[in-house]
């Protein structure tokens, strides 16, 4: 009787140990801020793309054309390259953060996260080859920091 015991505390203890491991609304990282951001953007859904964004934040979030909303996205990687940036490194990011803006994400907990990702891309004939492209690769850097008690996108480029 002693295993089956046994066998139900490891198990549950398994289960809890992953549990909310997979969904999108956690924001208590960098990095799950980010997924769920791209993940978001491909939805098209302006309201739910705002509550990720950080309020230093010059991104004015838009939804989608209506061809565009629901795009499918696959997320290869998602990686903190550097953390706590000062407010001189984050003006040489180029991601058109104001002064203001800089320094006050400086002083805040922040972090700058590696994405790459692949999307639906529109279908577009190459007039050489006959081919269409279904799929488009993109590397972004997006820039986080603590807002409102969570991690929250503040800005972004492409690598």
């Amino acid at each position: 009787m002693r295993r089956r015991e046994y066998l139900t505390t490891v198990v549950s203890a398994g289960t809890l140990a992953v549990a909310g491991c997979f969904g999108n609304s956690d924001t208590n990282n960098p990095r799950a801020v980010v997924s769920a951001y791209i993940e978001t953007e491909q939805q098209g859904d302006a309201d739910a793309l705002s509550a990720l964004l950080h309020s230093e934040s010059p991104i004015e979030p838009t939804g989608a054309e209506s061809s565009e909303t629901n795009r499918s996205v696959d997320i290869n990687s998602v990686t903190i390259s550097e953390r706590d940036l000062s407010a001189e490194r984050l003006r040489s990011l180029n991601m058109s953060l104001s002064d203001e803006t800089a320094t006050a994400i400086g002083d805040a907990k922040n972090a700058l996260v590696e994405a790459e990702y692949e999307i639906d891309a529109p279908t577009v004939e190459d007039s050489d080859t006959g081919a269409t492209s279904d799929r488009l690769s993109v590397q972004n850097a997006y820039l986080t920091a603590r807002g409102d008690g969570e991690w929250l996108v503040v800005a972004f480029r492409l690598r």
